[in-house]
């Protein structure tokens, strides 16, 4: 079984990785490493440069992901700024913004970076979600308050049932032509 380095400290993205990958008999290594992440308004340099940092300090082939959120109808807000957003905001406040607009989506943009001796491959994938009336579950304020794909309950809910809210990484054939 070919292994694979999945540089990230946060477990679920481990589980949810690790169903994908066991179609290809792939097997997901977790890394916790302290890495410096940049700030910049582009995920993409965001999760190139922790890929770049990862590789030169583990000198394997690995993956590391990181997400941006944009709500549309707030010209984009708060994109791959969520982490510091989630820290400052209630789930009310997420639902205050949205008050009164007529556009409830919001877009979960994911982003996987392979990196290995050939360079960096950037993957991603784009799940449109809707916010909901009233917080559901426990988890991060904007979990509690936003449904993916055509799920019925909002993340945090399903992370409560441990049921998926949608597959981060799911069906990408080119990442795994990438890989092998």
């Amino acid at each position: 079984m070919k292994k694979l380095i999945y540089v990230t400290g946060n477990r679920h993205k481990i589980i949810y990785t690790q169903r994908f990958f066991d179609r290809y008999n792939i097997k997901i290594v977790q890394k916790k490493i302290k890495i410096d992440e940049i700030q910049s308004d582009s995920v993409e340099e965001i999760v190139e440069d922790k890929a770049k940092k990862a590789y030169k300090m583990l000198h394997k082939p690995l993956i590391v992901s990181d997400s941006e959120w944009k709500i549309p109808t707030l010209k984009g807000f708060p994109g791959p700024y969520m982490k510091y957003v989630n820290e400052w905001f209630s789930a009310d406040d997420f639902l205050n913004l949205m008050k009164g607009k007529k556009n409830k989506i919001i877009y979960l943009n994911h982003l996987v970076c392979a990196i290995d001796k050939r360079g960096v491959k950037t993957f991603k994938k784009r799940i449109r979600g809707n916010f909901v009336k009233k917080p559901q579950g426990k988890g991060t304020p904007l979990d509690r308050v936003v449904v993916l794909g055509n799920n019925k309950y909002t993340i945090a809910k399903c992370d409560n049932l441990k049921i998926p809210s949608a597959e981060r990484i799911d069906d990408w054939p080119q990442l795994i032509k990438w890989i092998r």
